[in-house]
């Protein structure tokens, strides 16, 4: 009998072993492409294992259903751990944490057979322990009074917690409270004039900050309109700021067109052999050029110092004898060709053909002036229309 016994014994040691003591949940960074997860700490079924994902970006949280992942192990003996497979990949913006939860329940049940049941005795050990091991790491994250501490923590109710904060008073005791006396917080003489504010408007007047009718908001529906150091509306972009920004306005004023001078109703008699300065009918400049007291001057003369380009388009109405060169000119205010393309025809026909070059003027006395040239034999007409145009508009 005695021999029976210890058989039984030394079955039963090997046979049944401690629940490691080892229980941490495990986090894994998603790649976009791993599914199989491993723990290594023991379970009771696989319904005590519970998997979490959560979106690094804002911190939010979610538990899985069990219809997103399986739970497995070897031989189905969860003692040593086992595997989380999920259904799907997660990208690299999650982080997947697997941890346990023991059921809180009492499964064993021990029954006066006059034999030592150790297989439910262990099985009965081993799960307190594991409901100890997640009570434990539950504590871990929780607010914890030091040990040399003995004072007893209880907070307001929800109803009269509710809408207020919590602080510790001057003796270090957790409360609530609906606002703080500016006094009582540990802040600059500074801002103890914004935290004393008493509306958002003061508060804004004291940190020198602008009305909110002068801020640009996200939907572009308040425009600013200040004119300080910061933002600058000029077409002329006089101030060549290295810090303030531009409105729209001024922009498209500063990079398009800056004067312009073009025929729109009569033509022009373009007399044999000489150069002849182009009139133009209409007049078209912003306030940062100039085409003269009318635009019977026939001139373009930037009030802004800088390199423009500066173009030129002519034409004839009538034809032109094969052979004929055709010339039209761009002349600076002494005369000297700045700008010119030279046309030989080579056959009769009419012509209408493009000059453009660049020239820098100091903004005060530099203008340039249009020609047109050909040798036909006998007077021709200049193009009626918009096309024949002479303008310029500033390079940098």
């Amino acid at each position: 009998m005695l021999k029976k016994i210890i058989l039984i014994l030394l079955f039963n040691s090997v046979l049944f072993a401690d629940t490691a003591d080892n229980y941490a949940p495990v986090q894994y960074d998603c790649d976009g492409s791993t599914k199989a997860f491993t723990f290594s700490w023991p379970v009771g079924a696989t319904s005590e294992v519970e998997v979490v994902l959560k979106l690094t970006s804002t911190e939010v949280e979610t538990v899985l259903e069990t219809t997103h992942y399986a739970v497995s192990a070897t031989n189905n003996d969860y003692s040593s751990g086992g595997t989380v497979t999920t259904v799907d990949t997660y990208a690299n913006t999650y982080t997947l944490t697997i941890r346990r939860d023991t059921a809180k329940t009492q499964d064993a049940t021990i029954v006066d057979t006059r034999t030592l049941r150790l297989a439910a005795i262990q099985d009965g050990l081993d799960k307190l322990t594991r409901l100890i091991q997640d009570l434990f790491e539950e504590v871990g994250r929780c607010l914890k009074i030091p040990k040399t501490e003995t004072t007893d923590v209880e907070i307001e109710s929800e109803i009269n917690r509710a809408g207020m904060f919590l602080y510790c008073n001057d003796d270090g005791e957790l409360t609530f409270a609906a606002g703080v006396t500016v006094g009582d917080v540990v802040v600059s003489s500074y801002m103890e004039g914004v935290v004393g504010s008493a509306d958002a408007a003061a508060a804004r007047t004291n940190l020198g900050a602008v009305t909110d009718a002068d801020v640009i908001k996200k939907d572009g529906s308040v425009a600013y309109t200040d004119t300080g150091d910061g933002f600058k509306d000029e077409d002329s972009m006089t101030s060549d700021s290295a810090t303030a920004t531009a409105s729209q306005q001024s922009i498209k004023s500063f990079t398009t067109i800056q004067g312009r001078l073009y025929q729109a109703g009569s033509a022009q008699d373009i007399p044999d052999d000489t150069e002849t300065q182009l009139t133009y009918d209409t007049a078209d400049s912003s306030n940062h050029s100039s085409a003269g007291a009318s635009a019977a001057q026939n001139y373009l003369k930037p009030t802004v110092a800088g390199v423009y380009y500066v173009f030129l388009t002519a034409g004839t109405t009538e034809d032109l004898n094969n052979g004929t060169i055709f010339k039209i000119i761009i002349k600076d205010k002494d005369a000297n060709i700045i700008g010119e393309t030279r046309t030989v025809i080579g056959s009769t026909g009419d012509l209408r053909t493009n000059c453009i070059c660049l020239e820098y003027f100091d903004g005060t006395n530099d203008y340039v002036k249009a020609y047109i040239y050909h040798n036909h034999g006998e007077a021709r007409k200049t193009t009626n229309d918009v096309i024949h145009s002479f303008g310029l508009f500033k390079a940098g």
